[in-house]
């Protein structure tokens, strides 16, 4: 049952299929539940949105529950205003230094190829790392777990049918392709390039079979590319962290990005310009490295005084000041138990009384010689 309810790929003619030979083989036709839930099909069963498109879709409730989640983890109720403030700057600085971190992931960091077709190679050129994970299983899919079945030609179309053997639900999937002017045209059946927005397993099933060598750009939607943040405008992208920051850095800075988007704005209709420009600025790339002084990073004092706003250096010692004790502070002593009184004295070495050799009291405390003083004075001595 769960194969046939949240399976996102085949259509409701399958899934009601499925669903009444779930209900007769296992004899649930009169449960009222199912009876229930079987009627609001249209509501919650994924084969029924088809062709909606579903990328980055939020539930009624998931903004005011991922925002409550993230509040909750940096501050709590007892927070003061200046508190809640703070933490949250923090929360902030956390997640731009994981966005940060994921944008120099997919520039600079290459994913293994499971495959030699050309098509992933692309792939891994065009997309995101954490999108290109997801084009990959659907890749290293259409070579290890689907077949063609036959393939018809009418006119410029030609239609495939695909076995899926992921999907013992569908018999096939059928994957319409044709090739035009301005590109090629290619559609599934399972609708997941219409809802989510990444090419199925069986779209590159039929790439792979046509000897297509070049990915086909119109299927890739420009949210999941790398290109969709500009790198001159992303000022997170700068690393200040390690050489200070101050305004005059930020000046310059904000003039280099400012100078940069007005010449490419002016250039973007002629190419020939366009690519002298990015020329002259590559030609820099070399002077750049070959100028650049390796400065030591600040040390944990400096940093400290940066933020305290505390930039010169004094030669002023503080000292740590001497601890006194005021008067009525108390004991400051932890209280033993009986027990651990009682340990502490039988590890002691006691002395012996000089009347009686007992331990544990002492001559004028001494059992005998109060009773013998005792027995002195009643009888007059």
């Amino acid at each position: 049952m769960t194969r046939v309810v949240w399976n996102d790929t085949i259509i409701p003619e399958d899934f009601e299929t499925e669903w009444h030979s779930i209900m007769s083989t296992f004899g649930l036709e009169n449960h009222e539940w199912l009876k229930d839930m079987y009627d609001l099909r249209f509501d919650w069963i994924p084969a029924y949105y088809h062709g909606e498109d579903l990328a980055g879709l939020m539930r009624t409730t998931s903004r005011c529950e991922s925002e409550n989640y993230f509040f909750g983890q940096i501050c709590n109720p007892r927070c003061t205003l200046v508190e809640f403030f703070t933490h949250f700057e923090t929360a902030m600085d956390i997640q731009r230094h994981e966005h940060r971190r994921n944008d120099h992931d997919t520039r600079y960091i290459e994913c293994k190829p499971w495959s030699d077709f050309v098509l992933e190679k692309q792939a891994s050129e065009i997309y995101t790392q954490t999108i290109f994970k997801d084009i990959q299983i659907e890749i290293d899919a259409a070579i290890t777990k689907c077949m063609s079945k036959s393939v018809d030609t009418v006119g410029d179309f030609q239609y495939f049918e695909i076995k899926d053997f992921r999907q013992p639900c569908t018999s096939f999937f059928k994957v319409q392709y044709s090739k035009e002017e301005d590109g090629l045209s290619i559609n599934c059946s399972c609708k997941r390039f219409e809802q989510f927005g990444i090419l199925c397993r069986h779209i590159f099933y039929v790439l792979r079979y046509e000897d297509i060598s070049e990915f086909p750009r119109r299927y890739a939607h420009r949210r999941w590319t790398r290109d969709v943040v500009s790198m001159g405008s992303n000022h997170s992208n700068i690393r200040f962290d390690e050489i200070g920051r101050n305004s005059e850095i930020d000046k310059v800075y904000r003039e280099i990005v400012l100078a940069n988007e007005y010449v490419v704005n002016r250039l973007v209709g002629d190419l020939d310009e366009l690519c002298r420009y990015r020329d002259h600025i590559k030609s820099y790339i070399d002077k750049a490295d070959e100028v650049m002084v390796a400065a030591p990073p600040p040390t944990r004092k400096e940093r400290f005084a940066d933020i305290g706003g505390n930039i010169e250096k004094s030669d002023s010692m503080i000292r740590v000041p001497i601890k006194t004790r005021t008067k009525g502070c108390g004991v400051q002593k932890r209280i033993k138990s009986n027990r651990e009184i009682a340990i502490q004295k039988s590890s002691k070495i006691q002395k012996s009384c000089r009347v009686c050799g007992g331990k544990g009291h002492n001559s004028r405390t001494c059992k005998d010689k109060v009773s013998s003083n005792a027995i002195g004075s009643s009888n007059g001595v």
